[in-house]
């Protein structure tokens, strides 16, 4: 274990400011096989007296509906104005332009592997959400009177309904401006509205920028116990 990793792990860690890409991987069939099967070990790793603290959280009904269906306009760091909604299928274009737009390393880091330009199929798998098993939220910017994605999070909720694996992407020029801090606590709102306990993301161990970012949110970090390579952040979110 390299020097960066066992220091990253060996506190709470916070959220992600990584580029994303639990959710759809190379070769999506295996990738699948492979993830319960590192969820299981996970969940054996931690134990079911993890340290992570459980917090309740009840929401009215107006507070449930607006947390799963809002778009919102937030100003960012640098002075820019981006609204987050949540993404469908009409968003696939955008999500093509937003993927061939992010460097090799983003793109690596997204889909925890090598990937060219996203397919057809890849893209439309992106942008079918549901809304139920899995959710997604878009940052747009007007870019010359069109509109740019700029960002997304997305979450897809485990066999269980108590879990979900969650992933950030923000573009390389709008990093390190506060926008993957807020696509993750929209997930997060939306995650708790409906009433799932925990999130996770499992990430390559060498994404020192979400390490930086993380560490400031109060994520739980372990080392995959199927990969070396890579970790699992989590946060608790209720009780159950």
């Amino acid at each position: 274990m390299s020097k960066s990793r066992s220091s990253a792990c060996s506190t709470n860690l916070a959220m992600l400011e990584r580029p994303a890409g639990a959710i759809v991987r190379v070769n999506e069939s295996v990738w699948l096989a492979v993830r319960k099967l590192r969820h299981l070990l996970f969940r054996l790793s931690v134990g079911s007296d993890s340290r992570v603290e459980r917090r309740l959280v009840t929401m009215s009904q107006q507070e449930h509906h607006e947390a799963l269906t809002r778009a919102v306009t937030e100003k960012l760091r640098n002075g820019s104005t981006v609204t987050i909604r949540p993404m469908d299928r009409s968003d696939l274009e955008l999500e093509r332009e937003f993927i061939n737009a992010l460097s090799p390393e983003s793109r690596h880091f997204r889909f925890l592997g090598g990937v060219g330009k996203p397919s057809q199929k890849m893209l439309e798998q992106l942008t079918d959400i549901d809304h139920d098993q899995r959710e997604a939220f878009i940052a747009i910017v007007e870019d010359d009177s069109k509109e740019k994605e700029v960002g997304v999070s997305r979450y897809a909720l485990d066999a269980d309904g108590k879990a979900a694996e969650c992933a950030v992407v923000v573009a390389d020029d709008w990093q390190k401006a506060g926008l993957g801090t807020l696509l993750i606590n929209r997930l997060i709102e939306s995650a708790r509205a409906r009433g799932i306990s925990r999130l996770y993301s499992i990430d390559s161990a060498e994404n020192h920028k979400l390490q930086e970012v993380a560490r400031n949110m109060g994520w739980e970090c372990h080392t995959d116990p199927g990969d070396a390579t890579q970790v699992i952040y989590s946060m608790q979110l209720s009780a159950g």
